[in-house]
């Protein structure tokens, strides 16, 4: 497990202005602990982030496990600069990070610094009797159009796993299930060049009657204060229904619980 503690000294806070920039800046220092190693690492951020803001962010468990896994022993930070944060009422839901670094070996070269936080997220491999794959269906405003994907969602504070998943199955397709059914898959960056986001993923096989499924099709869910509105879609378990979605999310799922359990995936 990993120990490191990340203390923050907010009596450092200061303004400074940046002469390329329009705008005045807020900065102030933070300590992390390493192997009995004390760095500085300089936050700055917009004017436009309010101190409440800040505050949430720097508490939020999503900035902390980042700052935590950055691999000190290979770059070196210089400081970290907060662009933007989303919030979902007074939680923390994105943050738009550019982190001045270089690998140790190459002191002359920045890497690539934006960083879009999402933290962890769950997704669920559902299926009904070992035969149909239970999908969302719901406008995705990044690409555009409608999408076919898994159950998933966000971790909370709680970072609760199998809770989460549970609660996600809950409000996405209104089924109630005791998390000791949940089988963990494995997990995966989807977009490390750009995100830190991490998704765990869980199978779930559900035993259901025909007129059960029947009964399920094209049902409405969402949570009613996310402003989703999601349509289930059951769709045969088979390699070209799975592919046409395009989902990474089901994709990975699918093969990890063909190989890690045995799952038979026919071709149509």
């Amino acid at each position: 497990m990993d120990k490191t503690k990340f203390y923050i000294d907010l009596s450092k806070i200061n303004s400074f202005h940046d002469p390329q920039s329009q705008t005045t800046n807020k900065n102030f220092s933070t300590t992390q602990k390493l192997s009995n190693n004390e760095l500085e690492i300089e936050i700055q951020y917009s004017d436009h982030i309010t101190e409440e803001q800040m505050n949430a962010i720097l508490s939020s468990k999503k900035f902390n496990d980042y700052i935590r896994k950055i691999d000190l022993e290979s770059v070196l930070i210089r400081n970290i600069k907060i662009l933007n944060v989303y919030m979902f009422g007074k939680n923390v839901g994105f943050i738009g990070l550019e982190v001045d670094c270089s690998l140790k070996t190459h002191l002359d070269k920045k890497l690539p610094g934006y960083v879009f936080i999402r933290g962890k997220s769950v997704g669920i491999f559902v299926l009904i009797n070992n035969q149909f794959m239970v999908l969302t269906r719901q406008f995705r405003i990044p690409v555009g159009k409608f999408m076919l994907e898994i159950p998933a969602g966000m971790l909370d504070e709680s970072g609760d796993f199998c809770g989460v998943a549970a609660k996600e199955l809950e409000e996405e397709i209104g089924v109630k299930i005791n998390q000791k059914e949940l089988i963990y898959l494995t997990s995966m960056y989807p977009s490390c060049g750009g995100s830190d986001e991490e998704i765990i993923f869980y199978s779930l096989n559900l035993k259901m009657e025909p007129h059960e499924i029947e009964e399920l099709k094209n049902k409405t869910f969402g949570e009613e204060n996310s402003h989703e509105i999601i349509t289930l879609k059951i769709l045969e378990l088979n390699y070209e229904n799975i592919m046409q979605t395009k989902d990474a999310k089901l994709i990975t799922a699918a093969f990890a619980a063909q190989n890690q359990l045995g799952l038979n995936i026919p071709d149509k």
